[in-house]
């Protein structure tokens, strides 16, 4: 069975390899463009260009924030016995991660969400233990709270 630090190093690993991508296809991009000799191709290309890395730096920020949150999470105690912060839940068909918020990636053939703290379904979730029966969308199940 998978721990929570395993799931939470996973998932920054990920997003770790998602910010390296980016900036290895933002690299070959730039390249790619100021090797061309059309000088029109370019002109015609650069506020695309602009808004597409713009985009992606948003997209940065947001894993960059993410990946600190998880780190800090990382560091916490006593995770396991109730829904907080930092806690990482199994419903037998995800593993949620609470304080965070990021689409679904796949660990061990499960999807890992990251559930905000603002988020409805953080808040019917918060104070439940280990072990307690819980309702996601039209699922019941029972929560583990992982160690």
């Amino acid at each position: 069975m998978a721990t929570r630090s395993e799931i939470i190093n996973y998932v920054i690993t990920e997003f770790r390899k998602s910010i390296n991508e980016f900036y290895k296809d933002s690299e070959e991009s730039i390249k790619n463009t100021i090797d061309t000799n059309d000088t029109k191709l370019y002109e015609n290309n650069t506020e695309d260009e602009i808004t597409n890395i713009t985009i992606a730096s948003d997209s940065i920020d947001i894993l960059t924030n993410n990946i600190k949150t998880l780190e800090k999470a990382l560091d916490m105690e006593n995770t396991n016995v109730e829904v907080r912060g930092g806690s990482v839940g199994d419903t037998g068909q995800m593993f949620l991660i609470f304080g965070t918020n990021f689409p679904p990636i796949k660990y061990e053939g499960k999807q890992v969400v990251g559930v905000a703290s603002d988020a409805p379904i953080y808040k019917s979730l918060l104070g439940k233990k280990d072990g307690d029966e819980v309702k996601i969308g039209t699922t019941v199940s029972n929560l583990k709270l992982l160690k």
